[in-house]
């Protein structure tokens, strides 16, 4: 097939924000690793390659310029089990259209994940008839600079807050990173990405 592509992902995710001092992982982050994309979900969700546009932005935001058109929308929901809801929002700018810039991407992301009807309990561990609920949300913004005609480097800085029983923590901080570099072997076009996710202070 003419269009074949022949893609060489090679990802390095760290998974969650960074651990803390004493080595343990933060128990708000763990919902930044859900891939709210089907198509790097169906390549195990770890892909910073095909994905494009709005989809890249979680994957690799070096890919944010990779669409034909100059906006992009793109949005996920997943009902999971026990009551909790995953919902997820992106928006990307294309600005490859212009040849003479270098930024080649704008994009802005939202990440919630929640679950409501928890039991609630005293200090005795009776029941005591409130039930509560819990969210962790994330904001993001991303951007992807060409480097060269062949390498574009991406970067999403986000940030994270928890919220239970109506009581909220203190904003955590992250980022992601990422590097595309494209090329033709044996007349085939070759992509190789690297990914550095979900890196920052812990919640």
């Amino acid at each position: 097939m003419k269009n074949l592509i022949y893609n060489i992902a090679i990802g390095t995710v760290l998974a969650g924000l960074a651990l803390s001092q004493a080595g343990a992982q933060p128990s708000g982050a763990s919902f930044l690793i859900v891939d709210p994309s089907p198509r790097s979900y169906a390549l195990g969700s770890g892909n910073p390659v095909a994905t494009a546009g709005a989809q890249s932005i979680h994957s690799n935001p070096a890919g944010l310029g990779r669409i034909d058109h100059r906006f992009e929308f793109f949005s996920a929901y997943s009902s999971m089990m026990d009551g909790v809801q995953y919902g997820y929002g992106a928006f990307a700018i294309n600005r490859a259209l212009d040849k003479k810039t270098r930024i080649q991407g704008l994009g802005f992301s939202f990440t919630n994940l929640r679950v409501g009807g928890l039991e609630g309990r005293d200090s005795t561990g009776n029941k005591s008839g409130n039930n509560f609920g819990a969210q962790d949300t994330s904001y993001g913004m991303s951007l992807s600079y060409k480097l060269t005609e062949k390498m574009n480097f991406g970067f999403t800085g986000k940030m994270v807050q928890s919220e239970i029983a109506g009581f909220t923590s203190n904003r955590a901080f992250g980022s992601d990173f990422g590097l595309r570099y494209s090329m033709n072997r044996v007349h085939r076009p070759v992509a190789l990405g690297l990914t550095l996710a979900n890196f920052g202070q812990g919640v």
